[in-house]
């Protein structure tokens, strides 16, 4: 199976900051399925995932739930990510023991803000190349309303990927290049 283009640009391997604007936000699901098996067909792991309600394996602790796709897509022993995990908190200067006791939790036990910093610490410790997010996320990184501070904390100290990928149904802001779907994608 070959990778085929899923917009007007080919966002997995042009860099650029780009906006989807869709009818129904309902649709973003389907698109970042489709965009997922593209990436995993150019390189496995190199589409980094932020939804809204961030999907999360229900037996694993936050910790695994973490690491999981950095462990498996590049096989680094567990030692090596948790190393790389506790310089990217170094780093980011959060508040370690209330992170630490986050990480412990099973997803059932996390709250919607709780679940959104580790998804948030998931894609960046993925290192891929290409993220794909819901612009809500573009909030909550400003966090303007002061709702998750440690979110926007953290995206303070995070270096963005080469392509991000914004899905909204509002029209691009000026700093995003406007993309289209391909006429036969959502078929």
């Amino acid at each position: 199976m070959s990778h085929r283009n899923l917009f007007d640009v080919d966002v997995l391997r042009v860099p650029g900051r780009y906006w989807l604007t869709l009818t129904e936000i309902e649709d973003a699901e389907n698109i970042i399925n489709l965009l997922a098996k593209s990436a995993n067909l150019i390189q496995p792991g190199s589409l980094g995932i932020l939804e809204v309600k961030p999907v999360l394996i229900n037996n694993l602790r936050a910790w695994e739930n973490l690491i999981l796709p950095h462990w498996y897509h590049d096989a680094d022993s567990l030692h090596h990510n948790e190393q790389q995990l506790n310089q990217l908190l170094l780093a980011m200067e959060v508040d370690l023991e209330k992170l630490m006791l986050l990480m412990g939790k099973l997803p059932g036990q996390l709250d919607l803000a709780q679940r959104r910093v580790v998804a948030m610490l998931r894609v960046v410790l993925q290192h891929a190349p290409t993220w794909v997010v819901e612009e809500d996320w573009l909030e909550w990184w400003s966090d303007t309303k002061g709702r998750n501070p440690m979110l926007a904390k953290m995206y303070q100290h995070i270096v963005l990927p080469e392509s991000l990928v914004v899905l909204s149904t509002r029209s691009a802001q000026p700093s995003f290049q406007s993309i289209c779907l391909s006429m036969d994608v959502l078929v």
